[in-house]
């Protein structure tokens, strides 16, 4: 019995054995299947590689025909572009500053708010300016009044009360003189002292001059004013109308009004506060059109001059304007060495905001009516330039002068005439006199 189990045991290794040993074989057989097949598909793709039109014509050298393409000549205008950044910044822009130091009793408006020129947007306290006003009007009337007396004559009553005026300094001076000679002859005497003499000498004195002026005054009362009293009337008229101008500008004042059309961009001013006439209390922005701020190089700034049209690009808004050079400055730049250029573009939604960063693109050079092609045409030997044009199913190298180059046209000085075939594609396998194929037409220039 126990042999039996042995012989059991020793069948089922032999077994396993097999169905190991089989597995292996069969695995072995399907890597060497994939190989085959990778080895075919890699030789079926290097020769689907060589059935292009414009193989590689490296390897067709030996061969009798190259295929190439080829593009009229033809002339056209040819320009060429720097390009640089700039700042946007508000075309105009003003900081409002009181000329009044008052109390402020409204605020009209907020930051972000649209004004238009003449809107009143702060209002002061007015009290001690309308009192003014009427204060100047007082004086401008008298004043007036007196011009007028002037110049329409002395009135009745007026003559009148200087005869009064005449008749009393008449009496104080006599009153005067009396007391004069008496007090002299006591001092003569010397009953009274020189400083009690004095004193009467010097009021005979003053009421000699008073009955004096009276009497000048009545004298010009009968015969009416002088020129230079009128003229010197007028001046004071003149001085009141000043004054009276100038309360009405304090009181005018005291609305503060937009000097332009604009947006509030900045605001420093509450209701209580008290202005400050050396301080802003806010400033309006003009942003329906936008100002950038840039600066060229020496090298470009004699190709730029004020009414160029440049193309302005702001990426923060991924877009781009048509926008005109305003101004360049002759004199660069002290610390940035180089020339400042303002740019002016149209913002009539304001979706340009002060701030943003700008590219643009300037036209430094430009020629028209001249052959243009593609730069991938030229090539160079010697340092000279050359390119083939198709003659006769060959190519035919020719010598040429080239002008101004945008990043992959050219200008043809010479060496080439309009309606020439120019090969454009394959002209590096080439020499003079090689036969082509041409497998493609390039557009017109």
């Amino acid at each position: 019995m126990l042999k039996s189990k042995k012989n059991l045991y020793k069948l089922i290794v032999v077994v396993i054995l097999i169905v190991v040993i089989a597995f292996a074989l069969v695995r072995c057989a399907d890597e060497q299947e994939n190989k085959e097949v990778l080895s075919q598909g890699s030789n079926n793709l290097e020769q689907s590689k060589g059935e292009s039109p414009l193989q590689d014509n490296a390897d067709k050298q030996n061969d009798s025909v190259i295929s190439v393409e080829a593009k009229e000549v033809a002339q056209g205008t040819l320009a060429t572009y720097v390009n640089i950044v700039g700042e946007a910044r508000p075309y105009r822009e003003v900081e409002l500053v009181s000329k009044l130091s008052e109390i402020v009793d409204k605020v009209n408006i907020q930051v972000g708010d649209i004004v238009d020129k003449g809107d009143i947007l702060v209002e002061l306290n007015r009290d001690d300016q309308e009192i003014t006003v009427k204060e100047k009007e007082g004086v401008l009337a008298a004043t007036e009044a007196d011009l007028q007396d002037a110049l329409n004559g002395s009135r009745k009553e007026k003559i009148l009360q200087c005869k009064a005026d005449v008749e009393s300094a008449k009496s104080d001076l006599e009153v005067a003189q009396n007391n004069y000679d008496r007090y002299k002859e006591l001092y003569d005497q010397k009953y009274i002292s020189k400083q009690t003499f004095e004193e009467y000498a010097n009021k005979l004195t003053s009421s000699r001059s008073s009955y004096e002026s009276k009497l000048q005054a009545l004298k010009m009362a009968e015969d009416g004013s002088t020129v230079e009293e009128i003229k010197s009337l007028r001046a004071q008229v003149t001085q009141a109308e000043a004054g009276l101008s100038s309360a009405k500008l304090d009181l005018s004042r005291t609305s503060i009004k937009a000097p332009i059309s604009g947006v509030i961009s900045n605001l420093n001013i509450e209701i209580g506060e008290m202005t400050n006439t050396s301080s802003s209390i806010l400033t309006i922005s003009q942003l329906n059109k936008i100002k950038i701020k840039a600066y060229v190089s020496q090298r470009i700034v004699n190709k730029l001059k004020a009414g160029d049209s440049v193309v302005v690009y702001f990426s923060a808004i991924d877009d781009s304007f048509i926008a005109k050079i305003q101004s360049i400055s002759p004199v660069a730049d002290e610390i940035k060495k180089s020339f400042p250029v303002e740019i002016v573009v149209a913002n009539p939604e304001q979706i340009i905001k002060a701030g943003m960063y700008a590219e643009i693109k300037l036209k430094t050079n430009q020629v028209a009516d001249h052959l243009v092609v593609p730069q991938s045409a030229i090539l160079e030997e010697n340092g000279e330039n050359y390119v083939y044009i198709v003659n006769n199913n060959k190519a035919k190298k020719l010598r040429v002068a080239t002008g101004i180059a945008s990043e992959d046209q050219i200008v043809i000085l010479t060496g080439l005439q309009e309606g020439d075939q120019l090969i454009i594609t394959g002209a590096e396998y080439l020499k003079d006199g090689s036969r082509i194929n041409l497998v493609g037409q390039g557009d017109k220039q």
